[in-house]
């Protein structure tokens, strides 16, 4: 009976061990994918981007303002001098920065930050060159600029790289409230809305064809000034000149034949 039962467990055993595996390795993995992820380290440089340093309890600190990075990933700060920044987290970039400029500052809770260049030029409020914040959106980086100046050729926003047409459909991630890094846009990307041509369009055909037609009108009225005047002066002297001489008639009369003869004469 007990050689039985022994058996009886040697059989079943190997299914028991492989089912009690399989429940370990799925709680495992619960935990595992529960467990949240650490970003305490912050966001990561990169070469030709910018960085965005800030002291918030010290506005005036020489060190608060946006720096490029260069290609080789170096970036040249005031006081610390130039530092390797590629790759680096904004929580190393802090560490190192608020130890070197300890001594300067009177708060040394230094903020860093990556930042993406960007150039907004044509049809914006206020065009020009900006360092934004990598994971501002697109809405925000528009901001800088003021806006568009207008409606018109929103829908012909385009970002360039380069000398590159990029097919980003930039309005929708601007509506939708995308970060610059998810949309796609690097560092170096210029923001494109084309100024409206001002001499076309129904209007701007309409006020050239108003403008046109008094100018005709106003020369018109000269002319007929003019002709007017000229017949004026031109009356006046016919009556002077009658005013100044008479006419002799002589009538002669030969059988049934009568012949008349005027002669002008001044008075």
């Amino acid at each position: 009976m007990r050689i039985k039962t022994l058996n009886t467990l040697n059989r079943f055993a190997p299914r028991q061990w492989v089912m009690g595996l399989a429940a370990c390795l799925i709680l495992t993995t619960a935990i595992f994918a529960q467990a949240p992820v650490d970003n305490s380290k912050g966001e990561i440089f990169r070469a030709g981007d910018g960085i965005l340093l800030s002291v918030p309890m010290d506005t005036e600190s020489v060190i608060n303002g946006s720096f490029p990075i260069d290609s080789a990933g170096y970036a040249d700060l005031p006081v610390v001098g130039r530092i390797f920044v590629h790759n680096k987290t904004s929580r190393q970039v802090e560490d190192y920065v608020s130890r070197e400029m300890a001594q300067y500052l009177r708060d040394t809770h230094v903020r860093a930050k990556p930042a993406v260049r960007l150039l907004l030029v044509g049809f914006w409020q206020h065009p020009g060159m900006h360092y934004v914040e990598a994971n501002a959106s697109v809405w925000e980086a528009a901001k800088l600029a003021g806006g568009p100046a207008g409606e018109v050729n929103i829908k012909k926003w385009i970002v360039m790289r380069g000398s590159e047409d990029l097919t980003l459909p930039i309005l929708d991630e601007f509506s939708r409230g995308t970060t610059l890094r998810n949309a796609g846009v690097q560092s170096g990307d210029i923001f494109v809305i084309p100024v409206p041509n001002e001499h076309s369009g129904f209007w701007y055909w309409f006020t050239q064809g108003l403008s046109a037609t008094a100018q005709v009108a106003t020369v018109a009225t000269a002319v007929l000034s003019v002709y007017i005047a000229y017949l004026i002066y031109h009356d006046t002297n016919n009556n002077g000149n009658n005013q100044n001489t008479h006419n002799d008639c002589t009538t002669t009369v030969t059988g049934n034949v009568s012949t008349t003869n005027c002669h002008t004469y001044p008075n």
